[in-house]
Formats: C-alpha cells, structure tokens, sequence
C-alpha cells in the first residue's frame, strides 16, 4: 500500500475494504448501510489514509486535531475505539486500524480511489473485449469455404491419367466417369483414345475406322 502523496487527493470518495469513504459528507457506505462520522473522527479518519502505510504517533494526532484543545491521550483512544466500532474492526483482530504498542496507530486495510477502481476495470474489460476480437479474427481467418477445401482436396490428390508421346488433346470424360476420350496427334496420324479410368486400359481408333453415326460413340 503506498502511501498518498497529495492532500488534494483527500477529498474524494475513497473504497475502504468493504467501505466507501466520502470525506467531504463524512459518510461511510457499504451497501444500503450509511454511517456518518463526527468531524472529529473524520479528521482522524482522514489522517490514517493521508499518512497511510505509515504510523500515525499519538502526538501527531492531538498536534492535528487537538492542536488547540487541552485533551489527553484518552480522547484519541475514544476516537479510535469509535471508528472501529463503526467500521466492524476490533484492537485484537485488526482489519482496518493496528494499534502499535507505545507509538500510535496504523491503517493497514488497503485503500484506492474510486476512479482508480473504475478504470482498472475498464482496462480488464476492454483488454478481454480485444482477447476475444482477436480470437474471433484468427477463428475467421483460418476458415476455408467447404468448396474451396474440396478444390484443394482435388487438386491435392489429382493424379495423371495419360502420358503418351504426341500431343492429346479434345478429352471428354464419360458421364458415368470410367472412360476418358480424347485426340492423340502424332507425326503420322491421329488417333482416338478410349482410356478406362479404372485400369488404364486403352483402345485406339483411326478416323476411318469411326462410323460418326453409330450409337456406340455415345458416353453416356
């Protein structure tokens, strides 16, 4: 817990454990429960979080507070006993103000403004806003269409079917897929192929030899 450096940063509402401190309304808040705090114990109050880590000494409190009264350190003992009181803490189990035999007091609850509170939250928010952003643009960018991965897969797995000498050229698969046709040019002459899909058998047919007017050169 640092310590606070500014007297002007006082004057704000400060969280307190459980506790939200309004120094200038003298009010402590937790949930619907108020307590309004005496201007005596304001001021001691305010001295423990100005001073805060650090012990605040007896004569330090009755200089501040007491500096034009003519009081013993029993009303700094009442005062403190007060606001432990209010605050739910007890001398034995101290969970807001320490007692420190033979010096003074000490807050040993940890203390921040509420603006500081605030913004820490908006940075938590915003940061795990950005996280998932980021997520989701990573998760978008690595997702293919299905017909892309499809045409990949194809192409991955595509293997040669021909790889006679000449030029082939014109192929047609045939509508149910087990037969290739197409033209094989050579120096000498041209050929039709019939390939099978399956075994790579071939069969070679001369353009004289094709009846273009016969049934059986339908692929379907």
């Amino acid at each position: 817990m640092k310590a606070i450096q500014y007297q002007e940063k006082i004057n704000q509402t400060w969280l307190l454990g459980e506790w939200q401190y309004l120094p200038d309304s003298r009010l402590l808040k937790k949930g619907n429960i108020e307590q309004r705090l005496s201007q005596q114990l304001n001021q001691v109050l305010l001295l423990l979080i100005k001073r805060a880590p650090q012990v605040v000494t007896r004569q330090q409190f009755l200089d501040v507070i007491w500096s034009n009264k003519f009081v013993n350190e029993d009303a700094l003992s009442r005062s403190i006993a007060e606001l432990r009181k209010l605050l739910g803490d007890s001398a034995s189990e101290a969970r807001y103000i320490k007692t420190i035999p033979k010096k003074g007091y000490q807050l040993v609850q940890l203390i921040e403004p509420v603006k500081t509170r605030n913004n820490r939250r908006f940075k938590t928010v915003l940061m795990t806003l950005m996280a998932v952003l980021l997520l989701m643009s990573a998760y978008w960018l690595n997702r293919k269409d299905p017909t892309v991965n499809l045409l990949q897969e194809a192409v991955a797995n595509a293997s040669r079917v021909t790889a006679l000498p000449g030029m082939e050229k014109q192929s047609i698969l045939s509508h149910d897929g087990q037969s290739l046709i197409y033209v094989k040019d050579t120096p000498l002459n041209s050929q039709i192929i019939i390939e099978s899909v399956a075994d790579a058998k071939k069969k070679e047919l001369n353009y004289q030899d094709i009846d273009c007017h016969h049934r059986c050169w339908c692929l379907s």
